[in-house]
């Protein structure tokens, strides 16, 4: 993506500044290219999360209403990918330069095999093939799911989360969806990863009135910005990431590590992980936080393991004198409010929760007047060209 393009789609999407204490658009939306169909506002919202070990799907009802569908455990080849792109980012996958010409060449010769492959309707690539398996198995809950009762519902749009540190690149998930035959329902150059999702699957930087992108605006200006340190920790891996966010979405990550050798099984033995495999869980949050030198406001936790007990002491004692007491207290109030499939599938649900709100809101642009009545008996349009249901 072009730095033009990039500037272009913050003026459009954000379109906010600030003026005193006020909120005042820089530009005002275009409208929207075409009305959308009922279809369309009334479908749910699917959101699929990939994780290091597992990948979970979660379905966002048009009533508001939010389903834990399916969790599927990593098959060997998944963990095996999960924990080769654990030591990668987008910017290795997608080097800006290669400095040798059989380099040169050997990416030029992956990237003509990957349309070739495209065109004849197999995966991209294997780490295509590796994915759409786990997806295959979720989307087929999901559909079993909607289908219940009822003649056999199809997926046609989706939104997949993953961990911030490998950072999928919308090139990488469009691949999967594709072969799959499913929209990819973020839009360019919006990203969904792991740390947002789980943001907005706890219910937080969500806007109210996401069908009017103006008023949708204006209260996400509103918002309290927070810098979040994420846990994720499972069987495989712990995951620790701090980046800024005010509403759900982000352009970025401060800081984000998955450590393999601190995941849970790694140091199991007959009586469970030892006092000291805590110990280096502690150490670990402690000095990752330490060297991001940000002040931590929220804390996010996910994952089959982080109910264990002695997980939650080492996190209080490693952050302990470096994040507020009434930031501290939102540990202990985040495990006694949710149960451990909340953990879970939070990342799934808040991906639901975006995919239902690209489906049914408008994305950089707003309805015209002319749509109000589409589909609709007891809709109508605001004086801006918004669209409410109900």
């Amino acid at each position: 993506m072009s730095i033009t393009t990039l500037l272009l789609s913050i003026l459009s999407t954000l379109a906010i500044t600030a003026q005193g204490d006020g909120y005042h658009p820089i530009c005002p939306l275009p409208i929207c290219k075409s009305c959308p169909t009922m279809q369309q506002l009334t479908q749910p919202g699917i959101g699929f999360a990939l994780g290091m070990e597992y990948g979970t799907a979660a379905i966002r009802y048009h009533n508001k209403t939010i389903q834990s569908v399916i969790q599927v455990q990593g098959s060997p080849a998944y963990l095996s990918l999960m924990l080769d792109l654990s030591h990668t980012t987008q910017h290795t996958r997608f080097p800006d330069e290669i400095p040798t010409r059989r380099g040169k060449l050997e990416y030029v010769r992956a990237r003509l095999q990957r349309l070739a492959n495209k065109a004849l309707g197999r995966p991209a690539n294997a780490q295509t093939a590796v994915m759409a398996e786990m997806i295959t198995q979720l989307k087929t809950g999901v559909e079993d799911t909607l289908s219940a009762g009822t003649s056999r519902a199809g997926i046609t749009h989706a939104v997949i989360s993953s961990p911030d540190s490998i950072h999928l690149t919308s090139e990488e998930l469009g691949d999967v969806l594709d072969y799959l035959k499913v929209t990819n329902a973020m839009a360019e150059p919006d990203d969904l990863f792991a740390a947002s999702a789980a943001y907005a699957g706890f219910g937080h930087g969500l806007c109210a009135t996401y069908t009017n992108p103006d008023v949708c605006g204006y209260e996400e200006y509103n918002l309290p910005y927070q810098r979040i340190l994420h846990l994720d920790f499972t069987d495989k891996a712990l995951t620790t990431t701090i980046k800024g966010l005010k509403k759900w979405m982000s352009w970025g990550v401060d800081a984000s590590v998955i450590v393999a050798e601190l995941g849970y099984e790694h140091n199991n033995d007959d009586d469970g992980p030892s006092d000291l495999f805590f110990d280096r869980i502690r150490d670990h949050i402690r000095n990752f936080t330490i060297s991001t030198k940000y002040r931590i406001t929220e804390l996010i936790f996910t994952g089959t393991r982080v109910g264990d007990q002695r997980f939650k002491d080492a996190v209080s004692a490693a952050l302990r004198d470096l994040v507020a007491d009434d930031t501290m207290k939102t540990l202990d109030d985040a495990f006694r409010a949710h149960d451990e499939p909340d953990f879970v599938f939070a990342t799934a649900k808040g991906a639901a929760e975006v995919a239902k709100r690209r489906l049914e809101g408008p994305v950089r642009c707003k309805w015209s007047k002319d749509c109000k009545n589409v589909g609709q008996s007891k809709g109508e349009s605001d004086k801006d060209g918004s669209m409410e249901l109900k």
